[in-house]
């Protein structure tokens, strides 16, 4: 069977040990007065008391961080209080649960915890005190679970947006592109009707040439073709406009879909933080 984790404590044993090390700091507050040493002792024995278990220095140093982050003994301060509590309990070296030849799930079922004198608002002791500790951390957790709800919540959402504008930039990319393939057919219609006028003047050239009555004619046929012309140009400018707004939404689009992408990437991180803790 593969080991089960060491850490982090199952609730009912972290709250345990939060518990402990909470008389701990009436007793030695972090003041001065008291010493690592006298605090490092009375912690192990609360994990202890706790747990069943002994850890290595590097375990114990992990679960400061997490019970009493402010309090930062020395390794060699560790050990010594690790090989203390082991020799006052006589608990076998090779049997410390984070040691190399330990194995899985190690208890120590011949060693006691310590006396009760070692704290004297024992974990055992019923008191109110104890109590409004445990509701103070049932609601901490409480909490972070709605906080954590809520995240994702706002990652969900954030989704939505993405997703949605990320249909706008698509539809907007469709619409570039019909815009775009209009400005190309306005260019070959003024392309086509420049051709015409070219082929009507050197008509017209002919005509005046060959009779001035049909040149008036001519002349009519050129001033419908020109008022096209126009007309054509009225609309690749009107393309022209819209092309360019176009641009402008698929630029502003571009920017919200990467202001989404920043926004979901935080509520993320921050899910993942939350989940950590």
């Amino acid at each position: 069977m593969p080991r089960s984790p060491l850490l982090p404590l199952p609730d009912s044993q972290a709250a345990a040990v939060l518990r402990a090390v909470s008389e701990i700091e009436s007793a030695l507050p972090a003041d001065g007065s008291s010493s690592h040493v006298a605090f490092v002792d009375r912690f192990i024995a609360a994990v202890y008391a706790a747990t069943g278990r002994i850890y290595g220095a590097s375990i114990y140093r992990r679960l400061l961080k997490q019970f009493a982050p402010h309090r930062g003994p020395g390794t060699v301060t560790l050990q010594r209080a690790v090989e203390r509590f082991k020799a006052e309990h006589q608990l076998a070296p090779a049997l410390m649960v984070d040691s190399p030849v330990a194995t899985e799930d190690v208890r120590q079922p011949r060693a006691r915890p310590p006396a009760a004198t070692s704290f004297p608002n024992s974990a055992r002791m019923a008191s109110p005190q104890r109590d409004e500790e445990w509701q103070r951390l049932t609601e901490l957790m409480e909490f972070q679970r709605q906080e954590l709800a809520q995240a994702r919540a706002r990652e969900h959402a954030a989704q939505l947006r993405a997703k949605a504008a990320d249909d706008a930039r698509e539809r907007a990319l469709v619409e570039a592109a019909a815009v775009r393939a209009e400005l190309q057919s306005a260019h070959d219609l003024a392309r086509s009707r420049q051709e015409t006028i070219d082929k009507l003047t050197a008509a017209l050239e002919v005509a005046n040439q060959r009779a001035a009555g049909d040149n008036r004619m001519a002349m009519l046929r050129v001033d419908g073709v020109r008022q096209e012309i126009r007309e054509v140009e009225e609309k690749l400018r009107a393309a022209t406009a819209a092309l360019a707004r176009k641009d402008k939404e698929l630029r502003e689009t571009n920017t919200m879909l990467d202001n989404f992408r920043i926004k979901s990437s935080r509520l993320q991180q921050l899910i993942d933080q939350q989940q950590k803790s």
